[in-house]
């Protein structure tokens, strides 16, 4: 066989927001002096060496920074032992710490901005097949030390009603911006927040009793309720509306804020990865800690049927959405069965809910009714027939949480009967 003679390319791809990728290519020559001469014009006219020389710099500036808060963090652990660290001596490794220009977070974006300056560690979620999604993030184990102090200061934490921290798998350092209102979309626990610096105001406002359905925009900012996280940290729900108010900087420094928290998935983390999060000190979720701190805080209650009213006799609390009276079709979820509905699993659902959550979609519905018929992904039981079916049908009755659609008669996506 003849061998094809070979073809030479110069490809410099520039991935400015991640959303939009700027591409740059020399022409397809057989002579590598000619592409050479290619891609030194195409350089040359787009500036490319300009790019990159400054590209590289701001990785090198932001890495050598990060190196320095790690390697202070290390100081004060080793001078600490086994005591905790002070907030002054966060804020310090705070303020040493390289942030990049995170262009991601689009959803606490504020008004005129394209990226801020904001970092994960711990767990996070990877696109990828859902067995390998949760992986560490990539500066968790290069800056060890950094993770390991702000998670020991975590610890020694309290809250003001004296409660239990709630477990966190993850953490979210800001800087320097007031998020906008959101709602985050990942989250399964209660989220655990704090700021640091000089400045007034960067309240957190916090809508307690937001539905979690609708547009952010239309919540009134009276119902709000002002968290001041300067003092100490505060739990609260992230799947619920919240936002930063404005803030003014004093004496020069900056907002720092830390967020614990919990991403869903976590049960699907590598037993390796695992231990090396206990190891920097990050509380993993168990089932008893996770319902406990969800009970108290968030608006997606996680009820385990083997922890609700355990030794009572009685029958445990369970979740039913949509509109449901004894001899209606409903369906629990076993599983997840990836149709995009926004379904809890252990959750009862209406099977008029689950058609309306389809938007008149054929292929959705079609899939739907597919699903249904899976026993591993769906269960058919109504809990009211059980309820009914007790003695005189009262005594569980109030056992069985009701959560309605929307409707024109209440402002609520969902609301307790």
């Amino acid at each position: 066989l003849t061998e094809k003679p070979w073809m030479f390319q110069f490809v410099w791809r520039r991935d400015k927001h991640r959303i939009k990728e700027k591409c740059f290519r020399s022409r397809l020559s057989s002579s590598l002096d000619e592409a050479l001469q290619k891609w030194s014009k195409l350089r040359r006219k787009y500036g490319i060496e300009v790019f990159q020389a400054h590209l590289m710099a701001s990785v090198n500036v932001v890495r050598q920074q990060r190196t320095e808060a790690d390697m202070r963090a290390a100081q004060i652990l080793q001078q600490l032992g086994d005591a905790s660290p002070s907030t002054e001596e966060v804020l310090s490794v705070l303020t040493l710490w390289g942030f990049g220009q995170n262009h991601a977070r689009l959803n606490v974006l504020p008004e005129g901005q394209e990226w801020v300056h904001s970092d994960t560690m711990g767990l996070c979620r990877r696109r990828g097949p859902r067995e390998t999604a949760m992986q560490l993030s990539r500066g968790t184990r290069v800056f060890a030390n950094f993770v390991r102090l702000l998670c020991k200061w975590r610890k020694a934490q309290s809250l003001p009603d004296g409660s239990l921290l709630p477990p966190c798998t993850t953490l979210t350092i800001n800087r320097g911006y007031a998020a906008r209102r959101h709602r985050d979309a990942f989250n399964a626990g209660p989220s655990l927040l704090m700021a640091f610096g000089s400045f007034s105001g960067g309240r957190l406002r916090y809508w307690r009793h937001d539905s979690g359905r609708g547009c952010v925009d239309d919540l009134s900012s009276e119902d709000c309720e002002l968290l001041d996280v300067t003092e100490g940290p505060a739990a609260f729900d992230g799947t619920r509306a919240h936002e930063v108010e404005p803030f003014l900087v004093v004496h020069g420094n900056d907002r720092y804020s830390i967020v614990f928290w919990t991403t869903c998935g976590h049960d699907r983390v590598a037993p390796a990865d695992e231990a090396f999060l206990h190891d920097l000190g990050f509380e993993m979720p168990t089932e008893e800690s996770l319902a406990a701190a969800c009970q108290r805080y968030c608006l997606r209650r996680i009820v385990d049927p083997k922890l609700a009213r355990k030794g009572t006799g009685k029958a445990p609390k369970c979740k039913i959405v949509g509109e449901c009276s004894p001899g209606v079709r409903c369906f629990q979820v076993c599983t997840f069965p990836n149709l995009g509905l926004q379904l809890l699993r252990g959750y009862f659902y209406a099977e008029d809910e689950l058609r309306r959550r389809c938007e008149g979609c054929p292929k959705r519905l079609a899939k739907l009714d597919s699903c249904l018929l899976n026993p591993s992904l769906f269960r058919e039981c109504n809990p009211l027939d059980d309820a009914a079916a007790t003695e005189g049908g009262n005594e569980d009755a109030g056992n069985h949480e009701c959560l309605r659609a929307a409707s024109p008669s209440h402002g609520f996506s969902e609301k307790k009967k």
